[in-house]
């Protein structure tokens, strides 16, 4: 069982798998046009041999040159969109000037794509004061020289730009909640994100109060307050996304040729986003102990289960001496049932419903709320009686020892006036014998069987079921009697149903009557010759024709009888062979069958006048 709290909960987890979905966030048109409308002389932060002028375009950025020493744009000129520079280098130095509000950071930029262009070869021509400048920049030292250096030599060996949409997707498959080791917090685990920028942002969607997320890598973690989980099932939903800023140059070429060569660079963000959901699935729990319905101790071996609504099994052992733990219960109705009863104990029919809330609060059929169920049983109870075979009232002073099939002696005790209830016998076949008979009364012979099954239920020696075992004494220096019993030909079992007559020597009917399930007695005969017969059939069977002879002694025995019935079966055709010799035959056979019927009853009546 269960001790910490924390531990009742097992956490299942709902996946989901989420792609991303990309939109532009921000896009800059590259117009067809350029007009540059402010060009002015510019103080350079190194010495540079040739005026340096600052140029903008009519929208307020920097405009750059692609070629140096050709005449200088005036606001008279006009330029038009040309081709996408390709070249990664070009592309790179561009990218990296985008953006920048000062004349000084133009002035590295500017240079060092020209620097860069002749080293590529991709401007001609000798450019004398370039040359000389480009020189000085090799040799200094200084902090401007340096970065105009540093920014040639990172677009030579630039790789290219990836121009691509961002992409963005989260993984829960392999994600869940655990309540942490403080029992504060329900954390998640395996929550993948996989990012083409590598950082990613996190906004919550739908979370309980106090929710925060952690992020290392491509893991996200999040940490939800235990004391704001109050359903059983509670979501969890979030979303991921990232940005990327996608630059595109473009040669503007002027309407004269004469003049230079102008760039321009835009740029479009694109953003991708993803979104994931997961659950906290708290269970419910409880447990159950199986008890004495009097005692209210623990009993072990009793076979228990629970069902749920839809009649699955969700749990199910054998008890023992300690309350056994269920738990991982979702919000819904169960039943509690016993399927096979302890050793001395009748089996339960009470099936015990209860309801598991939302909020994982349990509760029983009348909305109490619970955490444990004491399921009770009560002991199996047998009831042996003693009886005056007259009266059929209980008979004091017997002495009477009850034994298992292995000849064991399980209970003994002396008979009074109240029935005797014999209680947690287990399921198995026992015998009850007499040892002393009361006072005035004649020993009783007789071994009773009885059965008692798995479920505690009671029967007799042939399986049918009675309420309780009956042994009958007779008194001494009374005449005897007789048991009949009317019993099936194929199994032994007794037929109720039988209507059955007891006539004496001279043929006066002494009782007659209906068979039942039990053998039906009958008391304070005089001694001597009684016949039984059958006047009706049970249904189902055929019509017994036998007639049975039974002597009834003086010494107050209890003389046992048995009268068979077979079971009816449809009539099956018979070849008709009606020929002389079968007719003589058959005249010949119950002529000897008479003949045999007078002897009989001629010496029978000389041994009675014996």
């Amino acid at each position: 069982m269960r001790k910490n709290l924390k531990k009742l909960f097992t956490l299942f987890l709902l996946c989901l798998t989420c792609l991303s979905t990309v939109v532009v966030a921000h896009a800059e048109s590259a117009p067809g046009s350029l007009a540059i409308t402010s060009y002015k002389v510019s103080n350079t932060p190194m010495s540079f041999p040739a005026t340096f002028r600052a140029k903008k375009t009519n929208d307020g950025r920097y405009s750059y040159c692609a070629y140096y020493a050709k005449t200088p744009p005036t606001s008279g000129v006009s330029y038009s969109r040309g081709n996408v520079i390709t070249d990664n280098g070009i592309n790179y130095i561009l990218n990296k000037a985008y953006g920048i509000n000062d004349d000084s950071s133009f002035f590295i930029y500017q240079t060092a794509l020209w620097v860069y262009m002749v080293d590529k070869g991709i401007m001609q021509g000798p450019h004398y004061t370039l040359t000389v400048f480009r020189s000085q920049v090799n040799s200094s030292n200084s902090a401007t020289a340096n970065q105009i250096k540093a920014i040639v030599n990172e677009a030579k060996n630039c790789p290219g730009f990836n121009k691509n949409a961002p992409s963005i997707s989260v993984d829960t498959s392999a994600a869940k909640f655990t309540l942490d080791s403080t029992g504060k917090y329900y954390v998640s685990e395996g929550i993948k994100v996989v990012t083409s920028e590598g950082v990613y942002n996190v906004s919550l969607t739908q979370a309980p109060a106090g929710t925060t997320t952690e992020k290392s890598g491509s893991t996200l973690t999040i940490k939800v307050p235990a004391d704001k989980v109050t359903n059983l099932k509670t979501d969890v939903s979030f979303s991921v996304s990232n940005s990327k800023d996608i630059y595109t140059s473009y040669y503007y070429n002027p309407s004269n040729s004469k003049y230079q060569i102008m760039t321009a660079t835009y740029k479009e963000t694109k953003t991708a986003s993803a979104n994931g959901s997961l659950s906290i699935e708290k269970k419910a729990s409880l447990s159950v102990i199986k008890v004495d319905a009097s005692s209210k101790e623990a009993i072990s071996g009793a076979e228990l289960q629970i069902v749920n609504s839809s009649g699955t099994v969700v749990d199910k052992w054998t008890s023992t001496n300690e309350a056994h733990p269920v738990s991982g219960l979702s919000a819904g109705t169960y039943t509690l049932k016993e399927t096979k009863s302890p050793d001395g104990y009748k089996l339960s029919d009470v099936q015990i419903k209860f309801t598991v809330e939302t909020d994982g609060t349990v509760k029983d059929s009348n909305g109490k709320t619970i955490t444990k169920i004491e399921y009770e049983n009560n002991k199996t109870g047998i009831t042996i009686s003693k009886q005056d075979i007259t009266s059929q009232e209980e008979v004091s002073g017997a002495h009477l020892v009850i034994k298992d099939e292995t000849g064991k002696e399980i209970a003994s005790w002396v008979s009074s006036d109240k029935k005797y209830i014999i209680q947690g016998l287990a399921a198995g076949t026992y015998t009850l014998t007499e040892t002393i008979a009361p006072d005035g009364y004649i020993l009783s012979k007789e071994e009773i069987t009885f059965k008692i099954d798995d479920k505690g239920n009671l029967y007799d020696k042939d399986g049918n079921a009675i309420s309780q075992v009956v042994m009958y004494n007779q008194k001494e220096n009374t005449p005897g009697g007789v048991s009949i019993s009317k019993q099936d030909i194929t199994n032994g079992k007794e037929l109720p149903g039988a209507t059955l007559v007891v006539k004496d020597y001279n043929g006066n009917v002494i009782d007659t009557w209906v068979s039942t399930s039990q053998p039906h007695i009958i008391s304070n005969l005089e001694s001597g010759i009684y016949t039984l017969t059958e006047t009706i059939a049970p249904e189902g069977y055929i019509l017994s024709t036998e007639t049975i002879t039974f002597t009834v002694k003086d010494d107050g025995s209890i003389t046992k009888v048995v009268m068979y019935n077979s079971p009816n079966t449809k009539d099956i055709p018979v070849e008709n062979t009606a020929s002389y010799k079968t007719i003589t035959s058959s005249l010949i056979g119950i002529m000897i069958v008479m003949i045999g019927t007078v002897i009989l009853v001629k010496t029978s009546k000389k041994n009675t006048l014996n």
